[in-house]
């Protein structure tokens, strides 16, 4: 074969347009297939967080209960001061029942990492997390 003139001769020493555009393709399609599965892990972190917040809570409650022999006077410092620590971006809260009787309360945690903020809330006399 003839050598060409120097002039003429072609240099691949880079990358051509047309490769630069398919790797900006690949790289896009790989974007929209991770960032809405990132999204959804991290709400299954964040609930994940609450739920975990709840059932420690929870247990301080009952600590305070078995230190008190009720839940009469409970709230955010008494789950404290049986172990309680909270998440960030987590605020629980307590109410007691007024009937005295019933030996009740109830406890909401809600996560502001949430836009808006979801609440989920325990209630003793049920047994059950709602949201």
């Amino acid at each position: 074969m003839k050598d060409r003139p120097a002039s003429a001769r072609i240099h691949d020493d880079g990358f051509t347009l047309v490769e630069l555009l398919v790797v900006v393709v690949i790289i896009g399609v790989l974007a929209a297939v991770a960032i809405p599965a990132f999204i959804a892990n991290r709400e299954k972190a964040w609930t994940a967080a609450v739920q975990s917040d709840m059932r420690h809570a929870i247990n301080a409650a009952e600590g305070y209960a078995a230190q008190h022999g009720s839940y009469d006077g409970l709230d955010e410092k008494g789950l404290e001061d049986n172990g309680y620590r909270p998440s960030d971006a987590v605020t629980v809260s307590v109410e007691i029942d007024v009937d005295p009787s019933d030996n009740a309360y109830s406890i909401s945690a809600t996560s502001s990492a949430f836009s808006p903020a979801r609440t989920w809330t325990f209630s003793s006399s049920t047994g059950e997390v709602t949201e």
